[in-house]
């Protein structure tokens, strides 16, 4: 089944449908990605679609739906910190080869960072209305990506060019954290990771 969601004036209707070609809807073959192949993800046009009243699930007030969205997904997932200690834990391992003592170096710091970051992550999580602290929450989730993404990009070059073989961890966990930078991506989420690329959003 597909779940659609569609803004008029003021509401977000949802609507379940078949998942295959109807009249006004039309499927694409699947997409290739450098992550998240397993999804299956296709292109899906709609032109003319038309939806029964049996089909649609529920209508909101498209307003109060998107500004709870953007609370919710300017939120780090618990996903980002497991993978940043699996990056970490690898790269310990590779501190092994010769020229590459740095990378316990690098494994011990993000480490620290990222148990900061998820601590004030959490405590937001656990302690705060979802509505509440959104800056705050895009801050966090920002600054836990571009360490994620520093530290899997620090295991490709501990590994060197085994690291980038089909079948290596590194370039495997390095493509799963640029997955990170794009899913549930707003348009708030991308700016605020963009300033910290950019370095002007700096931690308060």
């Amino acid at each position: 089944m597909l779940l659609l969601a569609a803004r008029g004036d003021d509401d977000l209707v949802l609507a379940m449908l078949p998942a295959h070609d109807l009249p006004g809807a039309a499927s694409g073959e699947p997409l290739r990605l450098a992550a998240m192949q397993a999804s299956r993800t296709t292109t899906l046009a709609l032109d003319g679609l038309r939806v029964g009243p049996e089909q649609v699930v529920d209508v909101v007030p498209a307003g109060e739906w998107l500004a709870l969205d953007t609370a919710r997904t300017a939120n780090v997932g618990p996903a980002a910190f497991g993978l940043l200690a699996t990056v970490c834990r690898h790269l310990v391992r590779a501190a092994g080869r010769p020229g590459t003592a740095a990378a316990a170096d690098v494994a011990l710091q993000a480490a620290e960072q990222g148990s900061a970051l998820r601590q004030e992550a959490y405590g937001l999580l656990d302690g705060v209305p979802v509505t509440e602290e959104v800056p705050r929450r895009l801050r966090l989730r920002a600054e836990t990506l571009h360490l994620l993404q520093s530290t899997s990009g620090a295991l490709v070059a501990a590994c060197a060019g085994a690291g980038m073989s089909l079948d290596a961890p590194a370039q495997r966990l390095a493509r799963e954290a640029l997955f990170h930078l794009v899913q549930a991506q707003t348009g708030p989420v991308r700016e605020a990771t963009l300033e910290v690329w950019a370095g002007r959003q700096g931690r308060s």
